[in-house]
């Protein structure tokens, strides 16, 4: 179903700028960018060879945008959602078959990067129209990024390039400093000109207004749930369930103590630290033969104990001064009480933004328990990015929001960009943020015509002050980068090295860069040796005495051992120096791409470039840069397996199930 919009006049603006030129378009959050998309994606289908590129930063975004074009653009059009592992098993004619049967693609950065860079089962020149929503994500060495340097630009002068659009709210993503540089260096990379036209005049006035909430900080003395917590840990670890990082989960786990209180910890340990205990020793079995059955046999009195330690931590935390919820918890809970009780509960919802996935599910647990909010039906879930959640556990938080079944959702900064609900009143910001980015973004969730915005840890003032000056910034035209200045940082930026860098796999192979060049040598690893695998296992390094005293060691990469058909081969550092000779990487690759790279990063990079050649070289990798068939099929029996630490992963999380839990 096609649902007709009548464009407002800056809207129209914006397409006719974007069609004539390679454009950002720079629209405040909820200020219609989606629909401006979706009109110019209508106009460049119909140039050839009329297919669009809608590159999504986050998996949540994929079905939002895409389901927006479905109901926005022509009837006519085919949109398919490309994201997720499932990716992963996708071939050349995978690729061949999407390109035939759809003419619009949204999907995430990594997944189009993969398939125009290194596997080069598309190609720009196969799209009329680029869009890279949220673009100011194309930093550094991020895949947004490497879509423009490694597959766009290198048909920039051939006349077929595709139409670039960029979306987004606020440029600059970082610090607020050299603001009009960072500009610059958007405008290079995307090879677009901003446009920031007057939403107001045009018909766009949400008004939001902002508070500052206080609240009394306490320091927290952290000995008792450190203690607690890696008790319980060497208590199951006597079982025959080791666990590694113990210090990583302490300090994630003392967060949530110090941020919530004794209340949210305790659910913290029993709804996620020991449901992953019990359930990794269940599957010891499958990590060392023979010792699955013995853990299950400890299985009751291993649940029992953590049950008991979780339990008597409570109680002595309640004779002590520790608080059952911290003071900024209780201001949270009074402010919502207020909230639902100033605009009831018929249709108004909110979000709750948080610093930290450990943090986001005992937040919600606690509203969920606070008598005044029960007692109004106030019922909140809570959503965190990949990694800590499930997409479909995500997708049904996410709707039944959507659908006003939840009035509140806890969330990670994570979902702080682009996710849509056309109602949200009000947005509260728990924890600090660091970036004008931040506080667009997340204020932005906010969509109703009065919004309401809480900051418990920024000067919301000062926040805004910074906004302003960038949408200054972005608005004077002054600044933007002509066609030719554009071209010539371009053509500066792409430097080659014949057969020194980057490496071309064929005629019509892909591209070996210091971008890719590590995650393909490590996917190679682990497909080919057929097992779980940590491919640094594989890296030998050596110790040189700097000096005696003060004693200073430095660790040096000092070489790679490769599996093969033919056995294991050695990349060696005389080799990889002797590759890169006198080159300067930052020069040739380019300080942005190696931004936060330290020494050792880009030494492992070096190695894992020449790797790459070598396999290419040696033909164990197709020119897609996946693994040969002689390869997959004859490493495994040539090289002896890789010994694997045992110990065993558990993460600061609880599922948002657990909220169903009383």
């Amino acid at each position: 179903v096609v649902v007709a919009m009548d464009p407002r006049p800056y809207q129209q603006e914006c397409v006719g700028r974007a069609v004539q030129e390679n454009t950002i378009v720079c629209l405040p959050t909820g200020a219609g960018k989606t629909f401006v998309a979706t009109m110019v994606i209508d106009i460049m289908l119909e140039k050839p060879p009329g297919r669009v590129l809608f590159v999504v930063p986050t998996v949540v975004l994929v079905g939002q945008q895409a389901r927006y074009c479905r109901e926005k653009c022509k009837a006519n059009v085919k949109v398919v959602e490309l994201s997720g592992l499932v990716m992963d098993k996708w071939t050349g004619p995978s690729w061949e078959d999407c390109l035939r049967s759809n003419n619009i693609l949204v999907g995430t950065p990594e997944v189009f990067r993969r398939a125009l860079v290194e596997r080069r089962w598309v190609k720009a020149t196969d799209f009329s129209l680029v869009i890279f929503d949220e673009c100011h994500n194309a930093t550094g060495n991020s895949p947004m990024a490497s879509i423009m340097r490694d597959s766009l630009w290198k048909s920039a002068d051939s006349g077929l390039c595709p139409r670039v659009l960029g979306l987004t709210a606020s440029f600059v993503n970082g610090a607020m400093s050299g603001v009009e540089e960072k500009r610059s260096k958007l405008e290079s990379l995307l090879q677009s000109r901003i446009f920031c036209p007057d939403v107001k005049s045009g018909g766009f006035d949400q008004q939001q207004a902002f508070h500052r909430v206080t609240y009394n900080k306490v320091d927290l003395d952290l000995a008792l749930p450190q203690l607690a917590v890696e008790n319980l840990v060497r208590s199951v670890e006597s079982d025959g369930v080791p666990v590694k990082e113990l210090r990583k989960l302490v300090g994630r786990l003392s967060f949530v103590f110090e941020s919530l209180g004794l209340a949210g910890f305790n659910f913290a340990l029993r709804e996620g630290i020991i449901p992953q205990l019990q359930a990794h020793a269940e599957k010891m079995e499958e990590i060392r033969e023979g010792s699955g059955a013995a853990a299950r046999q400890q299985l009751p009195a291993v649940r029992r104990r953590l049950l008991e330690t979780a339990e008597r931590l409570e109680q002595e935390g309640r004779l002590t001064d520790i608080p059952y919820i911290t003071n900024k918890v209780e201001v949270l809970l009074a402010l919502l009480v207020s909230l639902f009780r100033e605009f009831g509960t018929g249709g108004f919802r909110g979000i709750v933004f948080v610093e930290r996935v450990a943090v986001s599910v005992p937040l919600a647990y606690l509203v969920n328990r606070n008598p005044e909010l029960k007692a109004m039906g106030i019922v909140s879930g809570a959503v965190s990015g990949v990694g800590s959640m499930t997409a479909t556990e995500r997708n049904q938080q996410m709707q039944r929001f959507r659908d006003g079944n939840l009035n509140l959702l806890v969330c990670t900064n994570a979902l702080e960009e682009g996710v849509d609900v056309s109602d949200c009143s009000f947005v509260i910001r728990f924890d600090g943020f660091a970036t004008v980015k931040s506080h667009i973004q997340g204020s932005g969730r906010a969509r109703a015509a009065t919004a309401r915005i809480y900051y418990f840890d920024n000067d919301p003032e000062a926040a805004q002050r910074e906004a302003e000056f960038m949408q200054r910034v972005a608005r004077d035209d002054s600044l933007a980068l002509t066609d030719e200045e554009r071209a010539k940082k371009r053509r500066e930026a792409d430097r080659e090295i014949i057969d020194v860098y980057p490496f071309w796999t064929g005629e019509q192979g892909g591209q070996v860069n210091f971008t890719n060049g590590l995650t393909i040598v490590f996917e190679y690893c682990t497909k080919v040796l057929r097992q779980a695998l940590d491919p640094k296992s594989l890296l030998e390094y050596r110790e040189t005495l700097v000096r005696e005293y003060p004693p200073e060691v430095q660790k040096v990469l000092f070489s790679f051992n490769c599996p093969g058909p033919d056995g294991f081969f050695t990349v060696t550092k005389a080799e990889v120096d002797k590759h890169w000779e006198d080159v300067d990487v930052v020069e040739l690759v380019g300080s942005d791409r190696l931004k936060r790279q330290s020494a050792s990063d880009i030494e492992l990079r070096k190695f894992m470039f020449v790797a790459a050649v070598r396999l290419h070289q040696r033909g164990y990798l197709q020119p897609n840069s996946l693994p040969t068939v002689r390869a997959t099929t004859e490493t495994a029996a040539k090289c002896q397996a890789v010994p694997m630490d045992s110990a065993i992963s558990v993460r600061a999380a609880c599922p948002a199930a657990a909220l169903g839990r009383d």
